[in-house]
């Protein structure tokens, strides 16, 4: 099993994480079940050997994108585009702003430089709102910084790259003072929603920053 099914099926067997959402009346965002296959060509064309050890982090799946997608920050428009077999065109505009990045990139050599992850590899939701994993009670938070910490013990980073300030205080506690956390980029979701006529040119900044990393 390829390490980004891993990370999702780790909060589905937990049953105990599960009742407590239950509690509170959160729902795991589960949709991405239906595109296992999917999981596994992408990460079998992408990651299949050696995963990068510089990670883009982000916050987790939010309703539109990677919740269907089981992959971060990719819709199935985007997702398309990468891998073969996929008939659906859904797409979400923090999903597409990234893609453009990846694109302009070099999708080879983005994926071959990038290991592309949120803390949470699942998404939340309550009374039909998305809700961010620093809003869950704090045991719960607890149980997704943790599966967090289990994932970046295979992937063994030497920088994390955050994609939003709550993202970098999260890895800045969890992380060991060897793992380079000091690089911070704006979340695409802020971008696409605040400063969408400035699109283009955030697609630079990210370029900018992340062309230091090109492997």
């Amino acid at each position: 099993m390829n390490l980004l099914q891993q990370n999702l099926d780790r909060y589905l067997n937990d049953d105990i994480f599960l009742h407590q959402l239950g509690e509170h009346e959160i729902c795991v965002l589960s949709d991405f079940l239906r595109n296992k296959d999917g999981i596994e060509t992408f990460w079998q064309k992408y990651y299949g050997g050696a995963v990068p050890r510089v990670v883009l982090c982000g916050i987790n799946p939010g309703r539109h994108g990677a919740r269907n997608t089981g992959i971060p920050f990719l819709d199935f428009q985007s997702l398309s585009q990468l891998i073969p077999g996929i008939d659906r065109q859904d797409n979400e505009r923090t999903a597409g702003f990234f893609f453009q990045v990846v694109r302009q990139f070099g999708v080879e050599a983005f994926f071959h430089s990038f290991y592309v992850t949120n803390v949470a590899s699942v998404g939340f939701i309550r009374g039909g709102k998305n809700l961010n994993y620093y809003e869950l009670p704090a045991s719960m938070q607890e149980v997704v910084k943790r599966n967090f910490l289990q994932e970046m013990e295979i992937v063994q980073p030497t920088h994390v790259i955050s994609l939003g300030k709550v993202v970098q205080q999260t890895v800045r506690k969890l992380l060991p003072a060897s793992v380079d956390c000091s690089m911070r980029l704006p979340h695409p979701s802020w971008i696409t929603t605040y400063r969408g006529k400035e699109m283009d040119g955030w697609v630079a900044r990210y370029l900018a920053v992340l062309e230091k990393f090109r492997q």
